[in-house]
């Protein structure tokens, strides 16, 4: 039974270190000018961040439509088909 307590305290305080540990680390992103705390505290940074995953997703579209056309042109067409047959001879 002693050694239940024991234990038990030990885990009480192991668990109050790592909550004072924690503390410590939350209060220095909150009063930091580091990376963390801008990332955390800036919202014209995610608004930024926002904005830019769209463009990307917007530019991508964009260049599979291109790379879809560039397909079916007639000086590409055979290079597109050429790939086409060194993929099937690969199966």
């Amino acid at each position: 039974m002693k050694t239940v307590f024991n234990n038990l305290e030990q885990s009480s305080n192991d668990i109050n270190e790592v909550t004072k540990n924690l503390d410590g680390i939350i209060s220095e992103i909150k009063n930091a000018e580091g990376a963390l705390n801008y990332l955390t505290s800036d919202e014209q940074l995610v608004k930024d961040i926002d904005s830019t995953m769209f463009y990307i997703k917007e530019s991508t579209y964009k260049l599979n439509q291109n790379m879809e056309a560039l397909k079916h042109n007639f000086l590409f067409r055979g290079y597109f088909r050429k790939l086409e047959r060194q993929k099937k001879a690969r199966k």
